[in-house]
């Protein structure tokens, strides 16, 4: 249900490839699709969402077509959450908090559309500078996407991570 709320609006690709890629001066994610899984690379930024703070990509992951159907559920406290995942990625210079508040922002104007999904965070800086200090708008960003079965994961220059149901 959640992976057609979206429509078409900022679809950059559709389809099941085995490493898919998001890179922005000099930044890059990259999520490892072993499986084959179906993806759907969503630009956010000027595509889904045209006005106000936002990140930069969004990634929609469906397990709903897997040969392991049976496992596509998980507990996420007292409630079952179909697992498809919603990875929101923001490619940004230094300002850590600022990547954080548009993470925060993006997850307000779509959290109808992506209900259904466990929702991720991705932040990859050119440096990250002091990362032990506690930063007020990524502690609000972690414990909200706690809250959304997801997690916030930093990272200089490059963050690869590999899809697993």
């Amino acid at each position: 249900m959640g992976i057609d709320k979206l429509g078409d609006k900022g679809l950059e690709s559709d389809d099941c490839r085995k490493v898919l890629s998001v890179k922005e001066h000099g930044r890059s994610y990259y999520l490892l699709n072993p499986c084959e899984y179906r993806v759907r690379c969503f630009r956010i930024d000027g595509g889904v969402i045209t006005d106000g703070m936002r990140c930069d990509y969004g990634i929609l992951t469906d397990f709903s077509n897997c040969s392991n159907a049976a496992s596509t559920e998980i507990k996420l406290g007292n409630f079952t959450k179909k697992q498809c995942r919603f990875y929101l990625v923001e490619l940004k210079g230094k300002d850590l908090s600022h990547a954080a508040e548009q993470l925060n922002d993006t997850i307000t104007k779509l959290e109808h559309s992506i209900a259904a999904c466990v929702i991720e965070a991705r932040i990859i800086l050119s440096r990250v500078s002091h990362p032990d200090l506690p930063v007020t708008s990524v502690i609000q960003l972690e414990r909200r996407l706690a809250r959304l079965g997801g997690r916030l994961k930093k990272a200089s220059n490059m963050l690869e991570e590999t899809l697993l149901v």
